[in-house]
């Protein structure tokens, strides 16, 4: 007998909840100093950025910048983020989707995403400010700190929802 069983609704839910964590996600830190500019890296080589949208939102939910089909799109951005984000149109083409912030503020510090669609590929960036001036702004690999964290439980979730399907697909 066994101790997990699926109902059919079971099998159809778990899939359906757990699917926002089977994303592609990478992370990164990147350190930065206050009235300093600092770029958040996005990159992803699509076939045509034309047909493709980027969301850069903050932790908190915030629009920092989007792009929709090849251009900026500074509608709803939050008035946090108002003439300090910009992107590097000319670089789309190449999958760079990165932006830059100017005027960096002790309250910039925490975690952005960058979401392109439809190829669902999400890139996590952990932002560091510092108030000494000579930190300079460097993009760390994701060998520690927050944003490797943060990666850690959408690949927890992932293998969740992994183990249920196959134990699903047992019973």
């Amino acid at each position: 007998m066994s101790l997990f069983k699926c109902s059919h609704s079971i099998r159809f839910l778990v899939p359906l909840f757990l699917l926002p964590c089977v994303v592609t996600v990478s992370c990164q830190n990147v350190d930065g100093a206050v009235k300093g500019t600092i770029t958040l890296p996005c990159a992803y080589k699509v076939p045509d950025p034309s047909v493709v949208n980027i969301f850069w939102r903050s932790e908190k939910g915030n629009i920092v910048l989007d792009i929709k089909s090849g251009r900026e799109d500074l509608t709803n951005q939050h008035m946090k983020y108002k003439g300090r984000v910009s992107s590097f149109p000319d670089n789309y083409k190449t999958g760079n989707f990165s932006i830059l912030l100017k005027d960096v503020r002790q309250e910039d510090a925490g975690t952005y995403v960058c979401h392109i669609l439809p190829q669902d590929r999400r890139t996590t960036v952990s932002l560091t400010v510092s108030d000494n001036p000579d930190v300079a702004s460097r993009v760390v690999p994701p060998s520690d700190g927050a944003a490797s964290r943060s990666c850690l439980h959408v690949f927890i979730l992932s293998s969740l929802n992994l183990l249920l399907l196959y134990v699903c697909q047992i019973n």
